[in-house]
């Protein structure tokens, strides 16, 4: 179920494990199971730990469609990702949704 995966995925993510993370998360979605925004954040967090740019780009896009632009974990979560990457212009529209 949903409630495991994302226990999982945050689990690695928390425990140093991105690559792990990202991989996990990568099958959650290959099998249709909609993460909550917890599990966001923990591949978030995972890629940014890893400099996976173009995969955290990919959960950007996710996160949009499952409507988490406004969820404040995630979208801070977001802003680290782009920032710890070197893309600033990214991040700060990121933190502009915040206002």
């Amino acid at each position: 179920n949903s409630i495991t995966w994302s226990a999982m995925v945050t689990g690695y993510s928390q425990n140093g494990e991105s690559l792990a993370a990202v991989n996990l998360f990568s099958r959650m979605f290959s099998a249709g199971i909609k993460p909550s925004e917890y599990t966001i954040v923990g591949v978030l967090n995972a890629c940014s730990d890893i400099c996976y740019i173009e995969e955290g780009k990919q959960v950007h896009s996710y996160l949009l469609k499952l409507g988490f632009e406004r969820h404040l974990f995630a979208v801070t979560a977001l802003v680290d990702m782009y920032a710890k990457s070197g893309c600033l212009a990214d991040a700060r529209k990121g933190f502009d949704c915040l206002q």
